[in-house]
């Protein structure tokens, strides 16, 4: 895996907080998904890359809490790569 791949990664993309930052896409329109941190400073949220470059109106996916979405996926992740008994002595 190293051997394949990047020799230097973009800082921002290394140093993100949000592990799914512009891996996971919007489920509306396909752009991907990118940390927002909140005024706050207390929770994150994921938001949809059409609203954060075009505004309100450009697409209807609601910010998803960074902790309930990342949660989530990790979940799921550990379903889809659990060994599953199909072989009678697995």
């Amino acid at each position: 895996m190293k051997k394949r791949g990047f020799a230097v990664q973009h800082p921002r993309r290394t140093a993100s907080q949000y592990l799914l930052s512009g891996l996971a896409k919007c489920g509306s329109c396909g752009k991907a998904l990118i940390g927002q941190d909140p005024k706050g400073g207390k929770f994150g949220y994921y938001v949809c890359g059409s609203l954060m470059k075009r505004g309100a109106g450009a697409c209807d996916t609601p910010y998803l809490p960074k902790g309930k979405f990342e949660g989530m996926v990790l979940r799921k992740l550990k379903e889809d790569i659990r060994p599953r008994n199909t072989f009678g002595g697995w």
